[in-house]
């Protein structure tokens, strides 16, 4: 083997390694559902639990506010 391949084939595995490294970990994504209406909450938090989202809930502005303090939230509704 030359030099060339061998240095093709070792940038290949180390690629491949970086993909498996990276679909190790990936980490849900968190949605913040925030309204007083609790039968809204219950089934939003149903749909998006579906599609393998982390659900908070919250019933009021301060209450939503309480929790982005301890947990970082991708999308809030």
């Amino acid at each position: 083997m030359s030099k060339f391949s061998a240095l093709f084939l070792d940038e290949a595995n180390d690629s491949s390694d970086k993909i498996e490294e990276q679909t190790l970990t990936i980490e849900k994504y968190r949605i913040l559902i925030v309204d007083d209406e609790e039968n809204i909450r219950k089934s939003l938090k149903r749909v998006f639990r579906q599609e393998n989202y982390e659900v908070l809930t919250a019933e009021n502005g301060d209450d939503a506010l309480t929790i982005l303090r301890e947990k970082t939230c991708q999308l809030m509704i």
